[in-house]
């Protein structure tokens, strides 16, 4: 099973939601209330990665199709998946978490910016 000095790295992680900039991606009450910031052992990590994952692919689907908003809940889906799967390795190590949290934390961040950026159009269509 995983250690936890691991496990603390993806609690972190799940906590980041709370603040600026992954505040941003609208998920921080799901990851929240499924428990992952606070998952103990190994078990409860993989229970609420499974949760967050089923929600973000359901968030996914009333996105529009490649906007921002789904690009967050696809990453998402993915972290979670990634994370449940990792934690089922006995070699998966805390370099490896800070790695893929590293990762997901700088391209949610993107997305986020990406998301808040607002879209001008041009009336009339053309020159």
């Amino acid at each position: 099973m995983t250690n936890r000095s691991t496990l603390r790295v993806l609690r972190d992680f799940w906590s980041s939601f709370g603040k600026l900039p992954l505040y941003d991606t609208g998920f921080g009450d799901a990851i929240t209330g499924c428990g992952a910031p606070r998952a103990d052992d190994t078990m409860e990590a993989i229970v609420a990665m499974s949760y967050l994952n089923g929600y973000a692919q359901c968030a996914r689907l009333v996105c529009p199709w490649q906007g921002p908003e789904w690009q967050i809940a696809n990453l998402l889906a993915i972290a979670a998946a990634t994370f449940v799967l990792r934690l089922q390795d006995d070699e998966f190590t805390v370099l490896q978490a800070e790695r893929l949290c590293h990762t997901y934390t700088v391209e949610l961040a993107e997305l986020c910016r990406k998301k808040a950026e607002p879209l001008f159009l041009v009336a009339g269509g053309g020159t």
